[in-house]
């Protein structure tokens, strides 16, 4: 349970691409961790409205309730409640709401409250992650309804101005355009992809 600052650079990359940096980066598809996320609104979509994601993750290892709000460039807040596989199931197939007290707080100081949110839309991702100075860098193989795509995404710290020199001096080294993303909440709801590769 609580609050961080997360700072990301992204970049959509052709299925060819993710394959080159998997083999360059020495990764493995294997190492995937498949990703079920859920995302939640109210039904005239208040926290779209605000730029708002409120998203149930769940995996093998972790179930991860999660509202991020944007702060600044490249940077969101993160808020976030573990809930147990029993609560995290329970959301998914009786849209039965959690406890989730930090999830609570955050959407009682946009005037929402949690009790209004219901599911409406879903999507799986397979993750690969590798960690490298200055933060994370993500390969994720997405699977929304419509198509699936691949994004490259580089999470830093702490000093956001390095990890976007060292995201943009990777898809330089790779021979990798620039394609920028948006964010999968928005992605999910398209019928076509971003960018045709």
């Amino acid at each position: 349970m609580g609050q961080h600052l997360e700072t990301e650079f992204k970049n959509i990359i052709s299925a060819e691409e993710y394959q080159q940096l998997l083999q360059k980066l020495h990764l493995n598809s294997e190492q995937a961790v498949v990703q079920h996320n859920y995302y939640f609104d109210t039904p005239d979509f208040a926290l779209r409205e605000r730029h708002i994601g409120l998203r149930l993750r769940m995996t093998a290892r972790y179930n991860h309730f999660t509202m991020k709000q944007p702060s600044g460039q490249n940077q969101m807040i993160e808020i976030m409640d573990k809930l147990s596989h029993n609560e995290a199931t329970s959301l998914v197939e009786a849209e039965k709401l959690p406890e989730a007290p930090a999830i609570r707080e955050a959407l009682q100081s946009h005037q929402l409250s949690l009790d209004d949110m219901s599911r409406f839309a879903s999507f799986e991702t397979r993750r690969i992650e590798a960690h490298v100075p200055n933060g994370t860098l993500v390969l994720d193989d997405c699977h929304f309804t419509h198509f699936n795509d691949h994004e490259l995404e580089m999470e830093t710290t702490p000093d956001p101005r390095n990890g976007e020199r060292q995201f943009y001096k990777l898809l330089e080294t790779y021979s990798i355009p620039v394609r920028p993303s948006e964010k999968k909440m928005i992605r999910m709801q398209r019928t076509e992809p971003l960018y045709d590769i």
